[in-house]
């Protein structure tokens, strides 16, 4: 037993416990703890991962007694996407005896679907006025440009209580909105994978604390996910990690000639939760293809095989498990988040992109070595990220990659805690062996860890 305690596993998981319990502490405000929210106004936009974001959070709310309102321009839209896997992710509690039959009738009677008439704009209809009337919270969980978050903004908020708060799934883009007390970011991760446990609050310098109270209580006890203050000013920590896991991966599979499926379980076989294509779809497809597109920009290299696979996925309507295909087909859709067989469509658009000079020859990298290196690619990552202090702390970035992104806990409790266990110079060795470009925080000589406190704070 004794050995057991002081192994490093057990020394992993009682990282990941104290790394949850400061996520959760997190942050501390000023204001007052805020009153639990009676309405909630949830657009659902009709493409990609923001209907399984949409029912994940009305899910949510229904069980913490909070109305929601549910926002479309299509009742099929609400129907199908949302309202449809919603009940039955609650007739499964029922039936696995979590709730009565009338505990259920309740919660969905707090449901109401508001269909809109015509597009949103200066002229359009009330219907969209109506729609989130009295709502305390207003959020839009698509992706949506600058110009398009704005202008939903503008129109909505004239016919709102004026201490109505709202969000935005990417956080805002526009700079009036970046300025604006009330407006926050909301970027649930991977709601539908058995990850998806953290959720990033985008604050900005005007951010009301009043606001950040009441979204940070939202989160974490109606949503019951982990918050995790971001700033808007840095990137986001998953959407980076998340692509750069994903640019990795894509490669393996253009220049090594393995299949998607294979490098998916290759990397389940060293302990991640979900491989990266799955993964992939769990997100959303246009999330993905949003991310990888930044983290290129960001690092100087566009990986373009991985940007044209997810816009051709795209072009054939393949967003990810909320239009029930991506890499792989999802028959029961959003409910179960379960995947029945590889999309023969993505075989196809994956070979039709693989140059026949990448074509798999003898000594390639097979699926282990192949994992491998998509593993070190988020250690390089993650401890990018803690470089450019995206994140308050290495125990916050490590618990939090273990919570969204689904790092082997087993494996020193988060990636920068692995290289700590391993050594950074055995680390760093490994980092070169496979490729990697090394972060500069690996050679640094006066950093003695990542997550000892009497390490060098960069």
């Amino acid at each position: 037993f004794a050995s057991l305690v002081l192994s490093s596993e057990s020394r992993a998981l009682r990282s990941v416990f104290f790394g949850t319990s400061a996520m959760k502490k997190g942050a501390t405000f000023k204001a007052k703890t805020p009153a639990k929210w009676d309405l909630v106004g949830i657009r659902v936009p009709s493409d990609d991962a923001g209907p399984g974001v949409a029912w994940r959070v009305a899910q949510a709310c229904v069980e913490a007694d909070i109305g929601v309102r549910l926002v479309g321009d299509s009742m099929e839209l609400l129907s199908k996407a949302c309202f449809a896997p919603l009940k039955a992710a609650l007739e499964t509690k029922v039936q696995t005896g979590k709730m009565t039959a009338s505990e259920k009738s309740a919660q969905l009677a707090n449901i109401l679907l508001s269909r809109t008439t015509g597009e949103l704009g200066p002229s359009c209809h009330s219907s969209w006025h109506a729609a989130f009337k009295k709502c305390q919270l207003i959020f839009d969980p698509s992706s949506l440009d600058a110009a398009a978050q704005q202008n939903f903004y503008s129109i909505i908020s004239p016919h709102v209580d004026p201490e109505a708060v709202f969000a935005f799934g990417q956080g805002p883009g526009s700079p009036s909105l970046m300025a604006n007390p009330r407006v926050v970011g909301l970027n649930f991760a991977c709601p539908d994978a058995a990850s998806g446990k953290m959720v990033e609050i985008v604050r900005q310098r005007s951010t009301e604390e009043s606001v950040l109270s009441a979204v940070w209580s939202f989160t974490l006890e109606t949503q019951k996910r982990l918050p995790l203050l971001a700033d808007a000013s840095s990137s986001l920590l998953l959407p980076r990690v998340l692509a750069a896991f994903f640019r990795a991966a894509m490669s393996e599979v253009l220049n090594n000639g393995l299949s998607f499926a294979e490098l998916d379980k290759a990397v389940r076989n060293l302990g991640f939760s979900t491989g990266p294509f799955q993964l992939a779809d769990l997100y959303g497809i246009a999330a993905m293809a949003c991310a990888v597109k930044e983290e290129g920009k960001r690092v100087g290299s566009s990986e373009a095989g991985s940007g044209e696979v997810l816009d051709a996925l795209l072009a054939a309507a393949a967003f990810g498990v909320a239009s029930g295909a991506g890499f792989y087909v999802y028959p029961n859709g959003q409910a179960s988040g379960k995947a029945k067989g590889v999309n023969r469509a993505a075989l196809k658009l994956i070979r039709d992109h693989t140059k026949s000079e990448r074509a798999k020859t003898k000594g390639a990298s097979g699926p282990k070595q192949a994992a491998s290196r998509v593993m070190w690619a988020v250690v390089v990552s993650a401890v990018c990220c803690w470089e450019d202090g995206v994140v308050a702390s290495a125990e916050i970035l490590d618990t939090a990659l273990v919570v969204s992104l689904g790092w082997p806990p087993f494996r020193g409790g988060g990636p920068l805690a692995y290289v700590d266990e391993l050594g950074r110079e055995p680390s760093a060795k490994e980092m070169t062996s496979l490729g990697l470009a090394l972060p500069k925080a690996m050679t640094r000589s006066d950093l003695a860890s990542f997550r000892r406190p009497g390490s060098t704070s960069l």
